[in-house]
């Protein structure tokens, strides 16, 4: 039972973590879990339970609901005198992570304003903006909706973060911007520079989204999904094809 003086309830204290589980095993653990003890030390949340025994909490969930594959969510919220948390796991379609067929379709909602002060970046359980931006996604029949930041440049999706194509070289917005810290977006950039690809994290707007050659979005559970159009604009998948084929989206 959720009391009314849970904090996360009340004021949105706390912040989440969507992971994807498969055999038991979290996929890209040790970002997840790094992004975790990150954002609590920022918001200076005391949480007493160690990597190993969340790991078993998660384990022992999807196998008591027979789940070989899992969309699981880990929320933690604020207590005195130390935090506490809630996990949560859905079955989803073990092809998931598959790069779609159809191309994705952009939108940008019109009234949402992402901050970029030092709390950006975390998932925070006070997911207001995103809300709002996934209402609008359905309203206008759209596969994901972009989100500005104060500033009117993209900081990323209701559900992702955004990347684009231009003559061979990766854009995606920098932390600065405001977006969140994305466990895919981080695998993404470091297995690219691996690969050599330039990859650029800096200012992004709507005119340079429009001017690309390809774009793609990214999610830690369904991870690379390449975008079909926005605003009119056609974009092409081979340059989407080429950069999954160089990424391994796990560890």
């Amino acid at each position: 039972m959720l009391l009314t003086g849970n904090r996360g309830f009340k004021y949105g204290d706390g912040i989440f973590e969507t992971m994807l589980v498969a055999d038991g095993k979290i996929k890209n653990a040790d970002l997840h879990f790094e992004r975790l003890y990150r954002s609590l030390h920022l918001l200076e949340i005391d949480f007493p339970f160690d990597k190993t025994l969340i790991e078993e909490n998660i384990s022992d969930l999807c196998q008591y609901n027979n789940l070989s594959v899992a969309m699981t969510r880990l929320t933690v919220y604020r207590e005195q005198p130390a935090a506490g948390y809630v996990i949560e796991s859905a079955p989803i379609d073990k092809d998931i992570r598959e790069l779609n067929e159809r191309g994705w379709s952009l939108c940008i909602h019109p009234f949402v304003r992402k901050a970029c002060d030092a709390y950006a970046n975390i998932k925070s359980v006070n997911f207001l903006p995103y809300v709002m931006a996934e209402r609008y996604r359905e309203e206008k029949n759209a596969d994901e909706c972009l989100v500005l930041n104060a500033v009117g440049n993209i900081a990323d999706g209701s559900r992702t973060n955004v990347f684009l194509i231009k003559n061979k070289e990766v854009f995606t917005p920098a932390l600065h911007q405001g977006c969140v810290d994305g466990v895919m977006r981080r695998r993404v950039i470091e297995q690219l520079k691996q690969a050599g690809r330039v990859v650029k994290q800096t200012e992004v707007s709507a005119e340079m989204l429009e001017e690309a050659d390809a774009v793609f979005v990214t999610n830690a559970v369904r991870g690379i999904k390449w975008i079909g159009d926005f605003n009119a604009v056609c974009f092409r998948k081979k340059d989407v094809e080429e950069i999954t084929g160089t990424i391994i989206l796990s560890a």
